[in-house]
């Protein structure tokens, strides 16, 4: 788990379990400890990706530079 605080207003959770590959995120009311879930995500098929927003040089790219003879 990981903890912060957002601004004045809450504090952020961030729960992740990689034994199921799932994490969540709460937000605690800092006024009345009131606790929100804000998103629920299986993150097994992200970590599947090769590249995603990335810059170049992409890994693919890097990849076929370093396989050159």
């Amino acid at each position: 788990a990981l903890s912060t605080c957002v601004g004045e207003k809450y504090q952020q959770v961030t729960v992740s379990d990689p034994k199921t590959e799932a994490m969540s995120v709460y937000h605690v009311d800092l006024a009345d400890g009131q606790i929100r879930l804000r998103s629920v995500r299986n993150f097994h098929w992200d970590l599947q990706m090769v590249h995603f927003n990335g810059a170049t040089p992409l890994p693919r790219e890097i990849q076929i530079l370093l396989e050159q003879p």
